[in-house]
């Protein structure tokens, strides 16, 4: 008898941590539909360490990232676009490069944790607070492709992946951060149609389908964040259970994040402005019940 493959979803509200147990005991899901790919506007991505592997410029309105790790650590990506007058050049030689040094202080113990979070927003120039984001993807595990969906404005953007590696260095700040221009012309194409909504209110998330085995596209839509966040960003993203484990088991996965098989998600979304993802889950033998579903918040 094959065991269960069981799977948690995480879902942040910057804030707030929210996480369900989920195990593959319903029927196989619909597949991917044959005809979808067509209607979609695909960008092909990969992830090493440490680079993306992009096109140099991409259409507006909605547009798939076909992601694709082929590093020995986890990923993600996040599209971030900058404010009229501001390059990329701009943005390395005024903010990565500090705050790179300045880590470098940080992990070689010549400043503590509190230096370096006062440092940081003091050298932080004003026209930071300008970059819009517009979510992204991940997180993926090596070896582990995913599919992101994001709408996206024409300008001059800033991709990053800002992980932390073991050695406690940032990736972007180890050579993933690179300019990508979103030009005027249109996708002319529609996001693809979701088989499960997340909806984030507030502290509280709710499911609107099931996830189920084989491929299926999840939605993931903020519709209010706690009055008491900077940030208006949510994310989801699924990583597999252990048999021994538990969904608390992950809360805190920053602190072991590469060991972890991370399938994918969306990033960074705001208020308002949805984004998608599809995911793969195992096809294993149904066998016993679903976990009951847990929740904390941090």
């Amino acid at each position: 008898m094959n065991k269960v493959k069981r799977y948690t979803l995480v879902t942040l509200v910057i804030g707030s941590l929210l996480l369900f147990g989920l195990a593959a005991c319903q029927p196989d899901g619909k597949g991917g539909d044959a005809n979808e790919d067509t209607a979609l506007s695909i960008v092909e991505m990969t992830m090493a360490d440490y680079a993306f592997g992009t096109p140099d410029s991409i259409p507006s309105s909605w547009m798939t990232f076909q992601i694709e790790n082929v590093g020995a650590e986890t990923h993600e990506f996040i599209l971030g676009r900058l404010p009229g007058g501001k390059t990329f050049e701009d943005l390395h030689s005024e903010v990565i490069q500090p705050l790179d040094s300045l880590q470098q202080l940080l992990i070689e113990g010549v400043i503590d944790s509190t230096e370096f979070a006062e440092t940081r927003q003091q050298a932080s120039p004003e026209w930071t607070g300008e970059i819009e984001v517009f979510g992204g993807g991940g997180l993926v595990g090596p070896g582990q492709t995913a599919r992101t969906t994001l709408k996206l404005k024409p300008g001059e953007y800033v991709i990053v992946c800002s992980l932390l590696s073991p050695n406690g260095r940032r990736h972007d700040f180890q050579g993933m951060a690179r300019p990508i221009i979103v030009t005027e012309t249109s996708s002319e194409t529609e996001a693809p149609k979701a088989d499960v909504t997340l909806r984030s209110v507030g502290r509280e998330v709710s499911v609107d389908g099931q996830l189920l085995s084989g491929e299926q596209t999840v939605a993931l839509h903020v519709e209010k964040t706690p009055e008491d966040l900077e940030f208006p960003y949510g994310s989801v993203f699924l990583a597999p259970l252990g048999q021994e484990e538990d969904a608390e088991d992950l809360l805190d996965y920053s602190e072991d994040l590469h060991s972890i098989e991370f399938l994918g998600g969306v990033l960074a979304v705001r208020l308002g402005r949805p984004a998608t993802s599809r995911w793969t889950l195992s096809r294993d033998a149904m066998e016993g019940d679903c976990t009951t579903p847990k929740r904390r918040h941090w």
